[in-house]
């Protein structure tokens, strides 16, 4: 082991976390009795093997290949080392001629069990909540149809808010359960990449708002088309689906009820580009810099009168750039805004979605 960090060592084992100096060969220099003891390694371990053949974890590995490379900045990741789970994170610092890896180690055990704990907890709320909702929102569009009884009408209007408001604990449940899965990067492992046409998506999406109520029905009349509908898009169809509900809704929310809503589709340089454009309220420029931001709400006339939660939009972009696509907009007050949702380009034929 080399001592070019001899100075340092009575500091480095003085410190409650781990400490370990790799050269650019990711042989060992230096490291503090901590790190052995979160690595669950000997001393005998690290000098007869190489640090990675100790350790064995794959993510620790290319995360390693990225530092030597100057590929990736400071990162984190989290191992397991036997019973304990170990936060590493990893950084560089200038060395003769090349740079040497410097792992920080801590015991993220006891933070990690309590993380498991709390996904496990509100995954059942969110199932135990589901279930009874749905039988509900199935009992009332029942009674709704009125093919057990006619509904009369003192009662339609309580049946009328009563399907209103489990709309609404709906979209909430699935805008949670969104925001849960984002936040632990279940979201990611759920992707299902397939090719569809920008037309499709569209008529789905339109489909979706005027089943949920008299808002989208009235989206119908109001949509106009532009561009191309075939052009074609590499996603999860309904992911992609639901990110572009939710721009209609927000247009048909915030823009006059006799305005125009376009809806563009193009493609250039490999990428899909679908525009949502409204001729509304407008985004003041002092909320501009907030609008994709967790539980955000824009404060005007209109959202005074309308329920949300502030999710949406930070949902849309976060399942956007899953997908390797991004979320942009233009907007100016009492001028309308547009939201433009950027993804790959697919290939040339389209699978059947949803």
């Amino acid at each position: 082991m080399q001592t070019s960090y001899e100075g340092l060592e009575p500091f480095l084992e003085s410190l409650p976390i781990g400490v370990v100096v790799l050269d650019a060969q990711r042989e060992v220099k230096t490291c503090n009795r901590r790190a052995f003891e979160l690595l669950g390694a000997s001393v005998e371990d690290l000098l007869s093997q190489s640090f990675e053949s100790v350790v064995g974890d794959a993510v620790l590995k290319q995360a390693l290949d990225a530092a030597c490379t100057g590929e990736s900045a400071t990162r984190s990741l989290f191992m397991e080392c036997g019973e304990r789970f170990v936060k590493c994170t990893i950084g560089t610092v200038p060395a003769s001629g090349s740079a040497d890896i410097v792992l920080v180690l801590e015991d993220a055990t006891d933070s990690r069990r309590i993380e498991r704990v709390k996904q496990e907890f509100i995954q059942t709320i969110l199932h135990s909540i589901r279930s009874p909702l749905s039988t509900l929102k199935t009992s009332l569009s029942i009674i709704n149809s009125e093919r057990i009884a006619k509904v009369p009408d003192p009662i339609r209007e309580v049946l009328d808010m009563s399907v209103s408001e489990v709309n609404r604990l709906n979209a909430l449940l699935i805008d949670l359960r969104n925001l849960f899965y984002i936040e632990t990067g279940l979201a990611g492992k759920e992707l299902e990449t397939e090719t569809f046409s920008a037309g499709e998506l569209v008529d789905r999406a339109v489909d979706e708002l005027r089943k949920a109520g008299a808002e989208g029905s009235a989206l119908v009349s109001r949509l106009a088309r532009e561009g191309d509908p075939k052009v074609l898009v590499a996603g999860d169809f309904e992911k992609t689906k639901q990110i572009l509900e939710h721009l209609l809704r927000n247009a048909c929310t915030f823009a006059p009820g006799d305005t125009p809503i376009t809806v563009l589709a193009s493609r250039q340089n490999g990428c899909v580009t679908i525009e949502v454009r409204d001729e509304g309220i407008g985004i003041p420029d002092d909320q501009k810099p907030l609008l994709f931001s967790k539980f955000f709400r824009a404060d005007n006339e209109i959202t005074r009168g309308v329920r949300g939660n502030g999710l949406g939009l930070f949902i849309s972009r976060s399942l956007a750039e899953l997908m390797s696509g991004s979320i942009y907009f233009e907007s100016a007050p009492r001028k309308g805004s547009s939201f433009f949702l950027n993804l790959p380009a697919g290939g040339e034929q389209p699978h059947a979605a949803g």
